[in-house]
């Protein structure tokens, strides 16, 4: 995804397959969704995984924003450099404004989620 209804197949190309790592299905992970209807579009997506042997932190935040944005930390971050990694990756105009939800709720959403998936990741 590159944006809004945009992504980078050709048109008549489409995704076949997916390949994944063993090493990716090891780690721990926690995510968190919300949506105002149970089948209806997500108005915020974020999904943290933690690698078994490196002990980094990976937080991507996605269906709140134009584009999936990817957080990569070396160890799990303090709460407070969580929150400025987000806000520096994520500035307030790549969040969606739609009648799924505001900019700013989405903002506010991503910032809570993330640091209750980075609670439930902690060793």
């Amino acid at each position: 995804m590159t944006g809004v209804r945009r992504n980078v197949l050709a048109p008549g190309e489409l995704l076949r397959s997916i390949f994944l790592p063993a090493h990716a299905l090891r780690g721990r992970f926690a995510f968190r969704r919300f949506t105002l209807t149970h089948l209806g579009r997500s108005e915020v997506l974020l999904i943290g995984t933690r690698p078994p042997v490196s002990g980094g932190f990976v937080l991507t935040i996605t269906a709140a924003t134009v584009r999936p944005v990817q957080l990569r930390f070396d160890r799990l971050p303090t709460a407070e450099a969580l929150r400025r990694a987000i806000d520096e990756a994520v500035p307030p105009d790549l969040y969606l404004d739609d009648v799924h939800g505001s900019p700013a709720h989405r903002q506010h959403l991503t910032h809570e989620y993330a640091q209750q998936i980075r609670s439930e990741l902690s060793p």
